[in-house]
């Protein structure tokens, strides 16, 4: 991986941590909406699903939703985005 598509992941996996950090009403809605979007780069090869498993837990854990929800929502998250690849930009 190049840098340059380390730092887009970096930026991407902050932006969408911070989407969920500001979200306020429908929490969890808001998680599996995250969590589809950044499995997808999973299913690219960025990360391990269980490696994007413990920080999306983490950051929902701190926004307030609780352990058998967020882990529920987390599968339904991977099985939306199982086959789905994110694209990277070109030069990202």
């Amino acid at each position: 991986m190049t840098m340059q598509h380390t730092t887009y992941l970096d930026q991407t996996l902050a932006n969408n941590l911070a989407e969920l950090r500001a979200s306020t009403a429908g929490r969890n809605n808001q998680l599996f909406k995250v969590a589809a979007r950044m499995y997808q780069f999973c299913e690219a090869g960025a990360w391990s699903h269980d490696e994007m498993s413990d920080i999306l837990a983490s950051e929902a854990s701190a926004v307030g939703l609780h352990r058998d929800e967020i882990r529920a929502t987390l599968r339904s998250a991977q099985r939306q985005a199982a086959g789905h690849p994110a694209e990277l930009p070109n030069g990202a």
